[in-house]
């Protein structure tokens, strides 16, 4: 089960020629362990990892022993399910001057742009949604106005996520903005009253990448 960003791992039997064991992630397939050499008796206490993957919603235990090569996958809980929320995150070169472009990605997959190359406070917002919403009470630093809206599935969420903003374009003047994360509730196509997940501020240099990770855990 998900305890903040950690997993906690616990078996309640394992057979006798099991272990050592490595975990994985379906984030890359199952293809890099993000835990090696957990014992047995690890196992079987509960074994706690901080270095799940963003996005994860399924580790895969694999013992490496000769004798034992198998494997059992367990799904982690999913983002908390809130039909009559969505969550929307902005991201903004809050103080009007111009940084990069970049792509961004959420949870490893691409969802849209941000294009920050403009002295104004300009940027995108992200919307969980598969059907048209509107915004009609913000709650970002900078204005809508200034926004291109993108759309994506809300099924893209997890309780730990990732967003990566991707450089395309090296604008020149270095990088200072914020993103913010919200949950606003759905009033027929229109979303209000919003509640606060986080804000994060990037910061760096001209052709830096950025990541960011929060927890989606509660409806609000």
């Amino acid at each position: 089960m998900p305890h903040g960003d950690a997993i906690i791992i616990q078996a309640s039997y394992v057979g006798d020629d099991a272990g050592p064991f490595n975990l994985f992630s379906q984030v890359n397939g199952f293809t890099q362990a993000f835990e090696t050499g957990i014992t047995k008796v690890q196992l079987e206490l509960g074994f706690v990892s901080y270095h799940v993957p963003a996005g994860t919603t399924v580790v895969r235990v694999m013992s490496t022993s000769e004798d034992c090569t198998n494997y059992k996958d367990i799904d982690v809980d999913d983002a908390p399910s809130c039909p009559d929320r969505t969550l929307v995150f902005q991201i903004c070169n809050e103080n009007a001057i111009i940084d990069d472009n970049f792509d961004i990605y959420l949870n490893g997959v691409k969802i849209g742009e941000v294009d920050l190359n403009q002295n104004a406070q300009v940027g995108s917002v992200f919307i969980a949604s598969n059907t048209p919403q509107i915004i009609t009470q913000p709650d970002f630093p900078c204005p809508l106005g200034g926004m291109v809206a993108y759309f994506f599935d809300p099924a893209l969420l997890s309780r730990t996520n990732e967003i990566q903003m991707v450089n395309t374009q090296n604008n020149g003047t270095g990088n200072l903005g914020t993103i913010g994360v919200r949950n606003y509730k759905i009033q027929g196509n229109t979303l209000i009253e919003p509640c606060v997940v986080d804000d994060f501020q990037y910061s760096g240099a001209s052709g830096s990448n950025f990541n960011f990770t929060f927890n989606y855990t509660s409806c609000c």
